[in-house]
Parts: structure tokens; C-alpha cells; sequence
């Protein structure tokens, strides 16, 4: 997918299972750059959905894998945080293939 569009912010609500907030909507969009109050604000998870529906290739997000700090917003390169965000990942990948989605995820 090159570029997200309003219609397909619908589907990834389904997809998800919750409402996305404003800015996460903006920043599919691409009308926005992420929340600047990081903590709890959703920006991980959208960044995650982003990366996964508009990254060119197919990349790994196995634990081992440098792949994974490509879906990761903050210290990606971090293992403690590629621990953390992994499993999360992994399921926020799951749930759009699941809605029809093509994602980068191998």
C-alpha cells in the first residue's frame, strides 16, 4: 500500500478493535508527524500500523532480527525495547492480514 486513505482508517479501526484518536488518523494520513506528549498517547501502535502497511519489502520481526526496529518509534535499536514492542508487533501484524491487509511483515 503507497498511502493510506481516510476509507482505509476505517478498516484498520476493525481490524484493531478500537477507535484511533484524531492525530493517530492525521498521521496515517500522513497530515501529521507523531503526538509529542509520547507517553500513552498511541504513538507506537500507529507508527507499528503505519510502517507495517506502507514499508516497501518484506522484512523479519523475529527477535533476532535488526528487521524489527524498523516498526519500532522510540529506541528501536534498543534490545529491551525490541523485547517489548515484538510481541505487540506481532499481534498488531496479525490482526490486519487478517482484515485483508497486505503487510511488509515476512
Amino acid at each position: 500500500m503507497d498511502i493510506i486513505n481516510y476509507d482505509d482508517t476505517k478498516k484498520i479501526e476493525f481490524a484493531l478493535g478500537f477507535e484511533l484518536r484524531y492525530f493517530q488518523i492525521r498521521y496515517l494520513l500522513g497530515e501529521t508527524q507523531l503526538n509529542s506528549d509520547y507517553r500513552n498517547q498511541g504513538n507506537s501502535t500507529i507508527f507499528a500500523v503505519k510502517e507495517l502497511l506502507t514499508k516497501k519489502g518484506r522484512y523479519d520481526y523475529d527477535l533476532d532480527s535488526s528487521d524489527l526496529s524498523l516498526f519500532i518509534d522510540y529506541r528501536g535499536n534498543s534490545t529491551i525495547m525490541r523485547r517489548i514492542m515484538r510481541p505487540m508487533i506481532k499481534e498488531i501484524n496479525r490482526k490486519l492480514v487478517e482484515a485483508g491487509f497486505h503487510t511488509c511483515a515476512k
